[in-house]
């Protein structure tokens, strides 16, 4: 007798038993676009192994990696079976190779007990700026409060973080400030179309002083975004 055929979800379900947990999160974070789920799982996946390999760390043979606690790993792999039967296009399709390539640089990580949450940049016109923001690099307004800094009076728009357990930009304005102040901090931005994103900073006054490059050494290409009073902001795209 011959066994029955696999139909294709049994098919998926083992293509996902058998995947390597790392691979299956990379997945997971490819189809939902949830980066914060690399911040969730990571500590139990960092350098371990369930088989003979590892995604990221070169194995020896001399050397014993501890496993990955199987509780973990089928948590991952449920996660990853449902989203792929879903069946919805994925959120971040072009971040696979780059992300496996950056793996060892985003790996969550900080000493002292401290976490690096949230970035501020001194604007001159908060009304104008914040409407820059918002139409050019998508960020989504939290809360906006007065309070005073440094025995001075501020203006400040809070944003929303971008992905789950990312750091928070903040729109700050000194209340007897007399003009822009640039140069004083870079703004990190991840975009899936850096040329859509060129054209509206340009259509809502900004400026790009230099043309878009590709850095193939770190899986990226990367822009520098003006805003109408000069602060930069670093724009990178995966490659695929």
């Amino acid at each position: 007798m011959h066994a029955p055929a696999m139909n294709a979800h049994s098919k998926i379900d083992a293509a996902i038993d058998a995947l390597d947990p790392t691979m299956a999160l990379m997945a997971l974070i490819q189809i939902t676009g949830d980066r914060g789920l690399l911040n969730h799982y990571w500590d139990a996946i960092d350098g371990r192994q369930e088989e003979l390999v590892e995604t990221f760390v070169d194995i020896h043979a001399h050397e014993e990696r501890p496993k990955i606690d199987p509780a973990v790993a089928s948590e991952i792999r449920e996660r990853l079976r449902l989203a792929v039967k879903a069946e919805k296009p994925a959120v971040m399709p072009q971040i696979d190779r780059p992300m496996f390539r950056m793996a060892d640089q985003i790996a969550p990580a900080s000493n002292h007990g401290m976490s690096y949450i949230f970035a501020k940049t001194f604007v001159h016109d908060l009304e104008a700026m914040a409407k820059f923001y918002e139409a050019v690099l998508g960020v989504v307004p939290s809360n906006r409060h007065k309070d005073r800094m440094l025995g001075r009076e501020i203006d400040e728009i809070t944003y929303r973080p971008s992905y789950a357990g990312g750091p928070a930009l903040t729109l700050v304005k000194y209340l007897d400030s007399t003009g822009p102040s640039a140069n004083e901090a870079v703004q990190g931005f991840l975009s899936q179309d850096l040329e859509a994103t060129v054209e509206r900073a340009l259509a809502a006054g900004g400026s790009v002083p230099e043309p878009i490059r590709e850095m193939p050494d770190f899986g990226i290409r990367v822009v520098f975004i003006l805003d109408p009073e000069g602060h930069v902001n670093e724009v990178v795209q995966m490659l695929s």
